[in-house]
């Protein structure tokens, strides 16, 4: 990912890459690739980068056509929104709030589950937030206020996502590595 209002030292054909793969399973373990691996985490994100490359990309070429920026904007956030439909059940955002469904051999075997869990969670939200924000001149204005008031809603319920979850996640500030 780049510096904002830099350009991008990664071009298209850098994207073109296989993604990495889970180890077959092994027969012993009982497992699948599909399975709990640290390796889901590591797609997630070169999933993401994808989608907020080929979105500051659009931007450049839209800036100037509002009806263009808005298709950008809700492209990029279907985008984050594929993303996660593609992740396994063990990295999905949606089971923060319940970590009761979490076995505790689980927690205790694969404690880096939690972790990856939480982080892409944050990762999703800080995008959201960023991509969404494109429209906030828009937002505050008295004249366009209520066409963009889905975005505000947007940008400040995933802030506020934020804000709960570094008040609330029980990982010691010292390794949360970019939050």
């Amino acid at each position: 990912m780049s510096l904002p209002y830099h350009p991008p030292t990664i071009h298209d054909i850098d994207f073109n890459v296989p993604y990495p793969r889970a180890p077959p399973a092994s027969p012993k373990a009982g497992t699948s690739s599909n399975e709990e691996h640290p390796v889901h985490y590591h797609i997630f994100m070169a999933e993401t980068a994808t989608v907020i490359y080929k979105f500051r990309m659009a931007m450049r070429h839209s800036f100037h056509d509002l009806d263009q920026t808005v298709r950008v904007i809700k492209a990029a956030d279907e985008g984050l929104a594929g993303v996660i439909d593609t992740l396994p059940t063990h990295l999905q955002p949606d089971t923060l709030m319940g970590d009761g469904a979490e076995q505790m051999p689980t927690k205790l075997a694969k404690p880096w589950i939690k972790w990856q869990r939480f982080d892409l969670t944050l990762v999703l939200l800080h995008l959201r937030v960023r991509i969404n924000r494109t429209l906030q001149d828009r937002w505050l204005s008295a004249s366009t206020r209520h066409a963009f008031e889905w975005a505000r809603t947007i940008s400040v319920t995933s802030a506020m996502s934020i804000i709960w979850i570094n008040r609330n996640w029980d990982q010691p500030i010292s390794m949360r590595k970019q939050w």
